[in-house]
């Protein structure tokens, strides 16, 4: 770590050579799980990508991945989702970015925002036969699925608690049409005698 910080002072000034060490510094501070430090170095280098434009895109690629990966990680769900969105606005025409917009969509997801996951996922399908869009669809019909099995069961609860009611109408229906019968029964004898 010593020896790129001091690459990293040394090339002050000069994005385009420092970007890499602080690629390099952000991987080993998250291999000895100082992972706010790792996120600090992610963004030095997003911050230096926006000054400058001088940070080379694959470099700017993998940090803004990383950052998306550890904030995930950390639970921090909506500023990894703004990191991935970012990232795939600054360069999914560019790179093949497919899987990393199926993970946006399956945070929201996850999170039962259904709605968002389909508009991410909206991109992929645009790529005939790809993977990812495929994935994206699969999880698109189970949930719809889901749901159509959440309101038949709604509705089969709902059926059975009005037929519950029905039963003791019935019965109480029954009931009144039997001393009915029977008052009529006792009436006509009476009427007899």
């Amino acid at each position: 770590i010593r020896y790129l910080l001091e690459v990293i002072k040394s090339w002050k000034g000069q994005p385009a050579l420092v970007a890499e060490p602080f690629l390099q510094l952000a991987a080993l501070e998250e291999k000895m799980g100082r992972k706010s430090d790792a996120k600090n170095s992610y963004k030095k280098i997003d911050d230096l990508m926006n000054d400058s434009g001088a940070v080379p895109v694959s470099v700017h690629v993998k940090a803004l991945e990383r950052l998306s990966d550890l904030q995930l990680k950390d639970g921090e769900k909506s500023a990894a989702t703004a990191t991935l969105q970012r990232l795939l606005d600054l360069y999914e025409k560019e790179r093949p970015l497919e899987s990393l917009r199926y993970k946006l969509g399956q945070i929201h997801f996850e999170q039962g925002q259904v709605q968002k996951a389909a508009d991410a996922w909206r991109p992929l399908s645009q790529k005939s036969g790809s993977f990812w869009a495929r994935m994206a669809e699969e999880k698109l019909r189970g949930s719809e699925w889901s749901e159509e099995y959440n309101k038949y069961m709604v509705l089969k609860s709902q059926l059975e608690e009005t037929e519950k009611n029905l039963n003791g109408q019935v019965s109480k229906f029954q009931e009144k049409a039997n001393s009915i019968k029977e008052n009529s029964v006792w009436y006509y004898k009476q009427q007899k005698n």
